[in-house]
């Protein structure tokens, strides 16, 4: 799962529809790496350079990167360079600050957080991998780290699961990495509370807004054993988490994002095989706005639609998620990966392409889509084995959208005054994130808004431009 791609970007326009995907595909599916790349979870970063794995047999984080070409791992066989001694339910994940993307994982003997951050040179190759144990207290309880993606800030936040040091009470807790000493416990809003162990809070899976410090985790309202979904801003440490959740169904592994400006959840409803989307206003609760069912599964009894991963691809958001046979998700039963269409960049929904990615074979496990927007193709990847195997390897499945409508050059043009405000617009390759910056002396800069390039121009408008007699604009990446 990869909770922490900006989708689209932060301020988008509203762009012409593209080519309808087919509805069916013959799903194109293949194992990469070789014979010794046996995966136990993956992510890609947000900056779709390298892919993190953990190699199952020795315990290792590996660290490679990805030829956005071909869609193939860099070196092929997946090793690049290693984080040593990663703890199984430590399962490494993505965070970005101004210094670019680094690995949140956690020592596999104390519990420890720790911190990779890689480099890689023109061909795509990791030369260097930084790694790090941060200050924050061992708790060899601890588990299931996610780092928030804010390309803006100098440093990032950390959620995580443990049992208290001092009463042994499982709870969610987070940390600012600039002050990694400090753990702060999330609580619940008060009409409700938190699961009560550690296995429980693991299925209200915790993550970030992309480009924000707002969380999102569920909890127990009231009597109810339904999971309901609720936010919390960790930069407003003093506010109340607030719940977003207004249905009366069972919250799965829902998914936060950012989808062309807007906040959206998508997860699962009821342990079943149906999905939900849903558009959330801040500070107010979410409402369904498209539900989504495999309607031709292979499996004998297709349930637990979860592991969601939404995209922006050729100015229409997408989601890959998987369904799993039988009602033990935690067990290593078959599953199908497939792939939805939820709307496009004016907010129109559209759930008309939804299909398999994967193979309908119903003696392979297969986990965890993971999403990679390549130059021109969007594949995804996720990690399978057949049900009689012991041991997993990486798959990548075509998504069979259309080719990439992308732009080729980084620009920034000024496109004069629309009343007071200054028309900007940005162009960039997918994947890119950096900082648009003013300056009114070109000595003093200033950030005024931080985002990842989608596949279309961003529009953006500087509404203070008059204020000064002269103005200057850039785009910086990290």
């Amino acid at each position: 799962m990869n909770p922490y791609h900006i989708l689209g970007v932060v301020l988008a326009v509203a762009t012409s529809m593209p080519p309808s995907a087919s509805a069916q595909i013959t799903p194109v599916d293949v194992v990469i790496g070789d014979s010794s790349t046996r995966c136990l979870g993956l992510e890609v970063s947000p900056d779709m350079k390298y892919m993190v794995w953990v190699q199952q047999t020795t315990g290792q984080a590996w660290v490679c990167g990805l030829n956005p070409d071909t869609g193939d791992l860099i070196p092929t066989h997946g090793r690049g360079m290693a984080i040593p001694n990663v703890q199984p339910s430590g399962n490494p994940q993505w965070g970005q600050d101004t210094n670019g993307c680094f690995i949140i994982t956690l020592n596999r003997t104390t519990g420890a957080l720790v911190r990779a951050r890689p480099q890689s040179d023109a061909t795509g190759t990791v030369t260097s991998l930084a790694i790090s144990t941060l200050a924050t207290p061992a708790n060899a309880s601890r588990q299931f780290p996610f780092a928030a993606s804010l390309p803006a800030r100098a440093e990032s936040y950390v959620l995580y699961e443990q049992n208290d040091a001092v009463s042994g009470t499982p709870g969610i807790y987070w940390v600012n990495l600039g002050q990694p000493t400090v753990e702060n416990r999330l609580t619940a809003p008060a009409d409700g509370a938190l699961p009560t162990t550690l296995q429980s809070l693991a299925v209200t899976i915790y993550r970030w807004f992309p480009g924000t410090t707002t969380c999102t985790y569920a909890y127990l309202r009231g009597a109810s054993p339904l999971l309901q979904m609720c936010q919390f801003d960790v930069a407003q440490p003093a506010q109340p988490p607030i719940a977003i959740s207004s249905d009366i169904v069972a919250h799965i592994d829902d998914f936060p994002t950012i989808v062309f400006g807007q906040r959206r959840l998508i997860g699962g409803i009821n342990s079943t095989a149906t999905g939900r989307y849903y558009r959330v206003s801040a500070g107010q609760q979410e409402i369904g706005i498209l539900q989504i069912t495999p309607p031709d599964s292979a499996l004998a009894n297709p349930q637990w639609a979860t592991s969601f991963e939404p995209f922006v691809w050729n100015g229409r958001a997408y989601s890959a998620f998987q369904i799993i046979d039988g009602n033990s998700p935690l067990q290593p039963v078959a599953a199908e990966m497939w792939l939805t269409s939820l709307e496009d960049a004016v907010g129109t929904v559209d759930g008309s392409t939804l299909r398999r990615i994967s193979g309908s074979d119903a003696q392979v496990v297969r986990r965890d889509p993971e999403y990679f927007l390549g130059t021109t193709k969007a594949w995804i990847f996720y990690y399978a084995k057949s049900t009689n195997e012991a041991l997993y390897s990486i798959h990548r499945a075509e998504s069979g959208l259309p080719n990439r409508q992308t732009a080729t050059t980084l620009g920034l043009t000024a496109q004069g005054f629309h009343g007071n405000a200054m028309q900007l617009q940005l162009t960039g390759l997918p994947g890119q994130f950096g900082v648009l910056q003013k300056s009114d002396d070109l000595a003093a800069w200033a950030d005024m808004n931080s985002f990842v390039f989608g596949s279309n121009a961003v529009a953006f408008s500087d509404t203070n431009a008059n204020t000064s007699s002269s103005r200057f604009y850039r785009f910086r990446t990290p």
